[in-house]
């Protein structure tokens, strides 16, 4: 019976459906010459069509073949709706992409900081819109959106996801871009749907002017600041509190040392508190507030000593009860290499379940939010649960015995305005290129309340950042020459103070979030640490490339992103030293490995003298032209073919030292670059760099990681995943890195080539206070790759063979290990063509007499041979809808077998695959 109902129900089935055909054959032949998928079309319909004339509400389309007719895509069909402009001007019927308002006012519910981004705006511009026109000899763009590239100066503004809005104008002679936003991507205040109640506003621009042939003026100006929609002292020029905040029942005054990992010691006699307060008939008068007995650190007679990590000295000052207090004076009198940073504890009034709520709150507040997981914090000082604001530093390492006064406001900070200029000569005779920019950065005393009319104190902090490159070519006895030099300045406070670790202000409000009761301090960006110069700033996690996909909280990987710098020479967006980005380093991949060198193997400038090539630095800093803290000068002379084999020799010098910190790094350096061509096919190249130098400063950078991803953060640049420390291996040492390439072509198909790489670090001992921090001794490090290939096709036949062997001796100090690393690869491959675009291929690496093989001295548990052969059929075409699609199948056999250890880890399979490819 059972068997019976469920026929009977197919059949039943069938008759409708045939009805169904029946009904729709008309409408069907008519269109059964256009694809169902065919046009680009925005399609405005009703949700329902009430006169239709069959339960059936959609029209069928009719059979469609994909084997013989091309697959159009269409677009997502929306709703358009009337428009109209703020005079009440009907525009027309359309799709809203972005409506933003703000207004300042204390008139209640006519506050506003508003932004509405309807999802049309990444469904069809993928986020950015842009518009160009011309007008009397003026070529104008307007951008808005999340991922606009902006540069505005090396020291003011530099990010790969500027997001608002961008106004761009060029004519001959001059041209200016102008800058709009309202926050940052991932902050409490962004460019984003929503509404918020403590908006951060940032602004400003350049114009830049040839006034001659030679000679480029430029000036900048750029303002970040936070406001309060719901206060009439709300501006678009100056910050202000981020809302009517209370003072501060408590805050807390923490002395350490600026620089406890190296034992530098600082101590603090007395820590003073003056207020200044209004009565309630708006006098207003000074108190004295005494701190609470301060914890921590070491008694020396009058003063409490601390040196090393975590030590500390705390003050507490309670501040009088329901105080209008309008500003706080701190007088600290402190000595050796300190450091002062403030905290503050302050009520908080809200309503939650339409009840009246007071708790207390913090400022800095306390990290809780992450963008993407923990690794990615955009909290302010995501590590430390407490964390303070850094207000005050010793210039240098004074030691204890300097006494001195420090003064400061308390403050938080409300905004920043850069204002900057820079040139730029480019003549025969000279070229150079420079730029000064003054930074203002602003704070209030976090008190306000516009019904008593009252507000804290708006306080003032400057600091200065430049740099000046000079070039002069000149002529000697028929030789070309040049002389050169540069002078750099960025006082550690610039552009965001001490805490800044991307050149932006520190904002806080009470009032974030969707609920409007949340607390954040956050940094909004200026120069972002984007050294692989790719869509993404390397600290976000859509950065992390393959890698990300292993992160907890991630969302995944980006094709563009995961790429150190220097290790994508080729610019196909993939690391060189992991081509297939499937996390084994090709240098000893099978096949792969031909073309790849361990990044240890590679010759490259070292002007930090950190051990590591500089091109192929990723570090933790923002992506100025200097780095913080820093001031010096640099000066060369370059020769360029004294002789026909030398091409270039270049002696220099220069002389660079911390402000606040105690690093200095001097050098005298000697570079030489020589090529001959001894015979017919051979080329012959020395690089060679030699200096002496002297160096405390850190430089820490990462280290790129190919396939370890079960490392926590692997590859990835936050905070909570800082580079390792520079072990500071040159703090006084005779250097020398040489570099040989010797290529040579007896035949037309085949090519010889081996490179060399020696490099030697002669350390010299150093003490300091009576004990040695760098003892004497000659570190070498000595690699050498030989290659070579053969290629030759006849007909449809072609045919590729190589080899390469590499080895490695030594380490480069003692912070690295020891190296003694044996390679040897050899590659045959074959591919004949049946038709055109479709080939069979053949290749093995490694032979059974003759596998490829890993040595390592150092660790034999890692030495193996390997072999890998695979056949496979190859099938491509070009010109598929606009794409390229590429099918390979076929079978392949591996086998790797260990020195050491059990059949566990050796491995011997067969296999057989079918892959498809798609791209453009």
């Amino acid at each position: 019976m059972a068997v019976h109902k469920s026929l009977g129900g197919k059949v039943k089935q069938s008759l409708v459906a045939l009805l169904a055909v029946l009904l729709c054959l008309p409408v069907s032949a008519q269109q059964a010459k256009r694809s169902p998928n065919s046009g680009l079309s925005i399609i405005t319909a009703p949700a329902s069509q009430p006169l239709r004339s069959f339960l059936n509400r959609e029209v069928w389309p009719g059979y469609w073949n994909y084997g013989g007719q091309p697959y159009l895509p269409t677009t997502v069909s929306v709703r358009s709706e009337e428009l109209y402009d703020r005079l009440g001007t009907h525009l027309l019927r359309g799709y809203p992409l972005v409506s933003w308002r703000e207004t300042r006012s204390d008139s209640l519910g006519l506050q506003e900081s508003r932004l509405v981004r309807e999802n049309f705006l990444f469904e069809f511009f993928s986020e950015l819109v842009i518009a160009n026109d011309s007008y009397k000899g003026w070529n104008f763009a307007v951008l808005a959106g999340d991922n606009i590239r902006t540069a505005l100066t090396p020291l003011t503004l530099r990010t790969p996801r500027w997001q608002g809005v961008r106004i761009d104008a060029e004519a001959e002679r001059q041209g200016f871009t102008l800058l709009l936003t309202r926050g940052a991507l991932g902050r409490f205040s962004a460019f984003d749907a929503r509404r918020d109640l403590s908006p951060v506003l940032a602004y400003g621009g350049r114009y830049h002017r040839q006034l001659s042939e030679v000679l480029t003026l430029g000036a900048t100006l750029y303002n970040q600041h936070q406001v309060d929609v719901e206060s009439k002292q709300g501006s678009f020029i100056n910050g202000t509190q981020p809302y009517q905040m209370q003072a501060p029942t408590q805050i807390f005054v923490r002395v350490e040392s600026d620089a406890p990992e190296l034992g530098a010691a600082a101590g603090v006699y007395q820590m003073d508190l003056e207020l200044e307060v209004a009565g309630e008939d708006g006098a207003r008068t000074r108190m004295d507030v005494q701190a609470e007995p301060p914890r921590g650190g070491r008694r020396a007679g009058d003063l409490l000593q601390v040196s090393g990590p975590g030590e500390a000295v705390d003050f507490t000052f309670n501040l009088p009860p329901q105080g209008q207090v309008l500003s706080a004076l701190f007088r600290a009198e402190v000595a050796g290499d300190y450091r002062i940073s403030v905290r503050q504890v302050h009520d908080f009034t809200f309503t939650a379940n339409d009840q009246r709520r007071t708790e207390q709150r913090s400022w800095p507040a306390p990290p809780s939010h992450t963008q993407g997981g923990p690794l990615y914090p955009i909290d302010f000082k995501p590590g430390e649960t407490q964390p303070h604001f850094t207000v005050a530093r010793a210039e240098g390492s004074p030691g204890l015995g300097r006494r001195r006064t420090v003064k400061f406001d308390y403050a938080i900070p409300s905004g920043k305005t850069l204002i900057g200029t820079d040139f730029r000569i480019d003549a025969k005779e000279l070229l150079a290129q420079g730029e000064v920019v003054y930074n203002i950065e602003e704070g209030h005393f976090p008190f306000a309340e516009d019904s008593l009319q009252v507000k804290g104190k708006k306080t003032h902090r400057g600091s200065w950042a430049y740099t000046l490159n000079l070039r002069r070519p000149l002529k000697l006895h028929g030789l070309r020459a040049e002389l050169g030099g540069e002078l750099f300045h960025m006082d550690p406070e610039y552009s965001g103070g001490y805490d800044s670790r991307r050149g932006g202000t520190v904002f806080f409000t009470d009032r974030g979030g969707p609920s409007g009761t949340e607390a954040f301090s956050q940094e909004f960006s200026l120069v972002e640490d984007n050294d692989d110069d790719d869509r993404y700033p390397d600290d976000t996690f859509e950065d992390g490339g393959r890698y990300a996909a292993e992160i907890p909280g991630s969302f995944g990987a980006t094709p563009w992103a995961g790429v150190f710098p220097g290790l994508d020479v080729d610019g196909d967006q993939a690391p060189d030293n992991d081509q297939d980005r499937n996390g084994l380093a090709d240098w000893n991949e099978p096949f792969l490995h031909y073309g790849s060198d361990p990044s240890d193997f590679v010759y490259g400038i070292d002007f930090n003298n950190n051990a590591q090539p500089d091109f192929r630095e990723n570090d933790d800093y923002p992506d100025y032209p200097i780095r913080k803290d820093q001031r010096g000068f640099h000066s060369f002379a370059g020769l360029d073919r004294p002789v026909h084999w030398l091409d270039r020799v270049v002696l220099g010098y220069y002389d660079l030292r911390q402000i606040a910190g105690a690093g200095k790094a001097q050098a005298l350096y000697v570079r030489g670059k020589a090529r001959w061509h001894p015979g017919k096919g051979v080329r012959i190249e020395l690089d060679d760099d030699a200096k002496l130098v002297e160096d405390s400063i850190r430089d820490e950078v990462y280290a790129w990681v190919t396939g370890d991803t079960a490392l926590f953060g692997a590859n990835t640049n936050t905070p909570f995943n800082p580079p390792p420390a520079d072990p500071l291996v040159m703090r006084k040492s005779a250097v020398n890195t040489a570099f040989l390439q010797l290529v040579g072509q007896p035949l037309a198909d085949l090519e010889l080539r081996a490179d060399l790489l020696h490099f030697l670090n002669h350390q010299r001992r150093m003490e300091e206070g009576g004990a040695a921090i760098q003892e004497s001794g000659s570190f070498a490090e000595f690699s050498l790759t030989t290659r070579g290939e053969y290629h030759h096709s006849w007909g449809n036949l072609d045919l590729w063979t190589g080899g390469k062997y590499a080895f490695k001796e030594g380490r480069r100090g003692p912070a690295w290990p020891d190296q003694s690393i044996r390679f040897f690869g050899p590659i045959f491959k074959v591919s004949y063509e049946i038709i055109e675009d479709m080939s069979f291929q053949w290749g093995t690496s490694g032979f059974p007499a003759l596998p490829m093989r890993l040595v390592n001295n150092e660790d034999e548990s890692m030495s193996y041979k390997e072999r890998k052969m695979v056949f496979m059929l190859n099938g491509r075409t070009d010109d598929y809808q606009g794409y390229v699609v590429d099918l390979s199948t076929g079978l392949e056999l591996h086998r790797r077998n260990y020195d050491q250890g059990g059949q566990e880890r050796d491995y011997d399979a067969f296999g057989i695959f079918l892959d498809v490819i798609i791209g453009n």
